[in-house]
């Protein structure tokens, strides 16, 4: 529109008439801005309302499509093809993004641009949104939302069945717990340290924090806990804090010879309280259409990978000892 504007104000100039043309040359410019204001502004708000990125044309752009319009590369249909030069800017960004991804999903009606994204590395360009919809990818995106959008009843679900929980938390602290070492001021060790050796299956005093849950996405939530659990420990103990405990602490330690004559190695049954976070991963598999889905929690929860995510904090609440006298 605007080449057309001058090529009349050229013509108008030149047949000596501009004073009755020229005002109606005026108002075609400023209407000319007019739209071409409510275009942009149209398009800058429908981008924001889709959430749509907007990439600028780069410096290295002009270069690549001066090159490919004179060769007549993809995308240009031949050589020096004005029509294909928008296209082509569409092209070079598409190359771009696609260096920075794994794999990128283009979806795009024009053929010839359609082929020319096909020959990209890592670029599956579909010619319909539909065909875009099919793809894993997508499906699993749009399960992955499913997901967020039932969070909040996932856990009145967790808290409903939280004897499964509970089940699951005790199965894996006697996996995952032993090996690590805490420290404790009721442990009569040098340093007050211990390993833990083994730990029972089963947890007591549990306590979930659902209102703290996290979602990580992929399915995977953080759930933090605190229980209590019965577990063997190692501690190397110094023969004179060894016999500065009560009788009946040191009945509860088993101690033989160690090699270094000032201590005994000992070991002991504990009443430990962990605090910590497990990650609870839901496989999205099952979500989809015809798969059990948010209907049969237990299946899902059932079939769920329940994993010790990590330890806060241990701490003695009492030896096994004095739970029994």
């Amino acid at each position: 529109m605007q080449k057309n504007l001058h090529d009349l104000q050229r013509k108008v100039l030149s047949l000596g008439i501009e004073t009755r043309v020229l005002p109606k040359h005026h108002q075609l410019e400023r209407l000319h801005r007019t739209i071409e204001t409510a275009i942009e502004k149209d398009f800058l708000e429908w981008s924001k309302r889709v959430k749509a990125k907007l990439h600028p044309v780069r410096t290295h752009h002009g270069r690549r499509i001066a090159s490919d319009y004179f060769d007549g590369s993809a995308p240009f249909s031949g050589k020096k093809s004005r029509n294909d030069i928008p296209d082509s800017f569409i092209f070079q960004t598409i190359i771009d993004l696609s260096r920075k991804r794994d794999r990128l999903h283009v979806v795009i009606a024009d053929g010839a641009l359609l082929e020319a994204c096909r020959s990209i590395s890592k670029v599956i360009a579909h010619n319909s949104l539909d065909d875009f919809i099919k793809t894993e990818d997508c499906i699993a995106l749009l399960i992955n939302q499913d997901f967020v959008d039932y969070l909040s009843k996932l856990s009145r679900n967790l808290e409903e069945d939280k004897d499964l929980l509970i089940d699951k938390l005790g199965f894996e602290l006697s996996y995952s717990l032993p090996g690590h070492t805490f420290t404790d001021r009721r442990i009569p060790s040098d340093g007050n340290s211990a390993s833990i050796l083994l730990v029972s299956e089963s947890c007591e005093d549990v306590h979930f924090e659902f209102s703290k849950m996290e979602y990580l996405g992929r399915g995977t939530v953080l759930l933090p806990f605190s229980c209590t659990v019965n577990a063997g420990i190692d501690l190397p103990n110094v023969k004179s804090d060894y016999y500065s405990l009560s009788n009946e602490r040191r009945i509860s330690i088993s101690a033989s010879e160690h090699h270094d004559s000032r201590c005994y190695l000992a070991y002991e049954h504990l009443k430990l309280k962990v605090d910590g976070t497990v990650s609870i991963s839901f496989d999205l598999k099952y979500m989809g259409p015809g798969k059990p889905g948010f209907d049969d929690f237990v299946v899902m929860l059932d079939k769920a990978d329940f994993e010790l995510n990590g330890v806060n904090g241990i701490m003695v609440q009492s030896p096994l000892s004095e739970i029994h006298n």
